[in-house]
């Protein structure tokens, strides 16, 4: 489960009758080999109507692939963690509101995935690039084509599923022509689903993420 450290402190408080600051009880939680991150909107926020109502459609439509035989599903993400500052604060940062000049902080890993294992997994100092995620994409689907489907793209749309979250380097450029990521999936044939915003418990990559974070925490 996922709580806040306003959460767990108010807990404490009802519980023991202890008050706790949230930088206590991070550093405790930290200690024991939880991850922590900082949210940007609380978990009221998350669970708005709007979101459980684009979550509930995406249910809908994903669900039935994901009990179809014959489908491939293929998840895509990344992560990134700043070296300088995570031993000390144990916070993991999102790159995308960082300025660049700031990438040799950073250590990114990404990762792609199915149901029968992992197809990529990339460590680099630095950001992702979206020419970093096609390369990545197309390597992936060559091993699924390959494994899958003898050397030959899937037959039909429905036999071969993307899935990501909206992260900028998974969307082609809405102001050109140009559509990389668009191109290389019709060229395998491949059908593609975002993930609904604020919903990380829909993408399986989250679960090893928060694992690799424990881990480096216990380091």
């Amino acid at each position: 489960p996922f709580y806040t450290a306003v959460e767990l402190s108010d807990y404490i408080l009802e519980i023991h009758g202890k008050k706790f600051s949230r930088s206590i009880i991070s550093r405790h939680l930290g200690e024991m080999g939880y991850s922590y991150k900082n949210l940007k909107s609380s978990p009221i926020e998350k669970n708005k109507p709007k979101y459980k109502e684009t979550r509930r459609v995406y249910a809908d439509i994903v669900y039935p692939y994901l009990t179809s035989p014959g489908v491939t599903i293929l998840y895509m993400d990344e992560l990134a963690c700043n070296v300088a500052t995570f031993q000390r604060r144990r916070i993991s940062f999102n790159p995308k509101d960082l300025y660049q000049e700031n990438a040799n902080d950073y250590v990114s890993l990404m990762v792609g995935a199915t149901i029968d294992g992992i197809m990529i997994f990339q460590i680099k100092v630095g950001f992702y690039s979206q020419e970093d995620y096609i390369n990545a994409l197309h390597n992936c689907l060559n091993k699924i084509v390959d494994a899958k489907f003898g050397r030959r793209p899937p037959v039909t749309e429905n036999s071969l599923i993307l899935i990501t979250d909206m992260n900028k380097i998974h969307l082609d450029p809405l102001d050109s022509d140009h559509k990389p990521i668009k191109n290389l999936l019709t060229r395998f044939n491949t059908r593609r689903f975002y993930l609904p915003p604020s919903s990380p418990h829909l993408n399986p990559l989250e679960s090893m993420f928060t694992h690799l974070k424990t881990k480096l925490l216990k380091k």
